[in-house]
């Protein structure tokens, strides 16, 4: 075997050496403003779940609020089906218009949306506040992840990998 036949193929892995290898501690850093993204990302995500969850335990209080019982699953019912719905146009949405607006319109959506709920004065006004929150919702969830995952992507394109 001559030396050009070694360096035809990729580095074959062996047992003494790791698969991974630390990146040098110079060859990330992070942007200026990284930890505040990182933040609102993760309290999106976090209001996304919380909100899901809180309404599901306390729908039945809160429908009997408005005297319909009958109606209380709706509460959670039309967030949930119109957060599933839109998550998946969000993610073909960004990739047209761009993460950054749809990360805010999500945002500002389910803000409005969690507004609305609160000054509702009818069931049937909550309901569709609820759906507004889902439609917000979709996008904190979808646009966290496809941010988070895209934002540290770039970040790591950069970093010198060992050959």
């Amino acid at each position: 075997m001559t030396s050009s036949d070694a360096d035809d193929g990729p580095p074959q892995a062996r047992e003494d050496q790791p698969l991974l290898r630390a990146p040098e501690e110079d060859a990330w850093k992070p942007p200026r403003g990284f930890a505040w993204i990182q933040v609102a990302i993760m309290s999106n995500v976090f209001l996304y779940g919380f909100d899901g969850t809180i309404t599901a335990a306390t729908y039945a209080v809160i429908s009997s609020e408005f005297d319909a019982a009958n109606t209380a699953s709706w509460l959670t019912t039309s967030y949930l089906v119109t957060s599933t719905a839109f998550q998946p146009l969000y993610g073909r949405v960004s990739d047209i218009f761009g993460r950054r607006i749809c990360f805010f319109i999500s945002t500002i959506t389910f803000a409005l949306g969690c507004l609305g709920c609160g000054v509702a004065g009818d069931i049937v006004l909550l309901n569709c506040m609820r759906a507004l929150t889902g439609f917000g919702g979709g996008g904190l969830m979808t646009m966290g992840t496809l941010t988070a995952m895209s934002r540290l992507s770039d970040f790591t394109d950069n970093v010198k990998r060992p050959s």
